[in-house]
């Protein structure tokens, strides 16, 4: 005969909560045995509830104690909320430090939380309620699109590139310009608190520029005060701190991208190095800036350089000026100020002594050396 364990809790819950009768009835459960995994039994409010009220707690039972930090760190909820935890035995109670905004709000449990002696949960769990009444109760403002002028360069030199979507498909022709600045334009599905939302966006890489909005503030264009890079990608983020003039978040932070002018696949290569000899055919010696080119050959050698002139490397596009610094040394190594004398040409100058006579140095730039869209250099 199976033995059964009536567990009864006895819980103090405002008013407005969901009734809970149903889901004590279902803690009535045989002894658990070892091969069981935990899992969630009800949760309230209960999943779908409407006319929530704006302290509500949150809560959700389990079918055994679990663990209190694992399962704090479980839980998540949209749109972010602070609150405070409270887990008691097989309970995790969440109480938010405000009052809850109007609106619909989801909260879940994912599998990494534990019992005590270490099993996940059994599937993770999510539910969703609406704060406000039916009549008042609205969903949260979301981003419904991004867009940016695209085409071939031909039509944005010319200024005939079209509005072209990258929040919810791939956008790899973005104009630079159209012919001259391109802006990004972000729709939004509510009315939008201006400063909070222009707070809440990014691009990357960092660009300057300007916002301006439409009059029903549901529009939101950035300017940029200068021209796309050719070959980069740009990642545009409207975090979760955006607003909308009801004072309603949106649920979770979103993002779109571009390539600006065509998707680079092309590895970037060295063209050539100058640097000056001594007796160098030019007769200008060490004074001139580097006039003597070396082929960019593997390899390639040359002799009687010029202990403190620089060395100018070119490469054949645009390069990431940091990355490409980092993998260009020397053996034996040198202290040298290296600078960027253009986009494609690294410059290094030797500082100090610079050289020392007579000895066999090699300068090498590792395949970490990369352009703007990430190729890297070839081996």
């Amino acid at each position: 005969m199976k033995k059964y364990r009536v567990i009864v809790f006895f819980l103090f819950i405002c008013t407005s909560c969901t009734p809970i009768e149903e889901g004590l009835s279902r803690l009535i459960e045989p002894i658990l045995g070892e091969g069981e995994v935990p899992r969630v039994l009800f949760s309230f409010p209960h999943p779908g509830q409407k006319n929530v009220s704006e302290r509500q707690q949150i809560g959700i039972f389990f079918n055994r104690e679990m663990q209190s930090q694992r399962c704090i760190g479980a839980f998540g909820m949209q749109p972010f909320t602070l609150g405070f935890f409270d887990v008691a035995g097989p309970q995790l109670l969440f109480t938010p430090a405000n009052p809850f905004k109007k609106g619909t709000y989801v909260f879940n449990m994912t599998k990494q939380c534990e019992d005590l002696n270490g099993r996940d949960l059994e599937t993770g769990y999510i539910a969703s309620f609406a704060v406000g009444t039916d009549g008042t109760t609205s969903s949260f403002p979301e981003v419904t699109s991004m867009q940016t002028f695209s085409g071939t360069a031909a039509a944005c030199a010319a200024g005939t590139g079209s509005l072209a979507e990258f929040y919810s498909s791939t956008l790899t022709t973005a104009c630079t310009g159209n012919p001259g600045i391109n802006p990004i334009t972000i729709h939004f599905s509510k009315s939008m608190n201006r400063n909070a939302t222009q707070s809440a966006f990014s691009i990357a890489p960092t660009a300057a520029g300007t916002f301006s909005w439409n009059a029903d503030s549901n529009q939101l264009t950035f300017t940029p005060d200068s021209l796309f890079i050719f070959g980069q990608r740009y990642d545009i983020t409207i975090s979760s701190s955006a607003v909308s003039q009801q004072e309603e978040n949106i649920a979770t932070a979103v993002a779109g991208s571009f390539v600006a002018g065509s998707l680079d696949t092309t590895a970037p290569t060295v063209t050539n190095i100058a640097f000056e000899r001594a007796q160098s055919v030019s007769a200008d010696g060490c004074v001139a800036p580097p006039n003597d080119i070396l082929l960019a050959a593997a390899g390639a050698s040359t002799t009687e350089v010029c202990l403190v002139t620089p060395i100018v490397i070119t490469f054949d596009e645009d390069m990431n000026q940091t990355a490409t610094s980092t993998a260009t040394t020397f053996s034996p190594s040198i202290t040298a100020n290296y600078a960027w004398a253009a986009a494609n040409q690294l410059q290094i100058t030797p500082l100090g002594s610079g050289f020392a006579p007579n000895v066999n140095y090699s300068l090498k730039v590792s395949t970490s050396a990369t352009d703007l869209a990430g190729n890297q250099l070839p081996e």
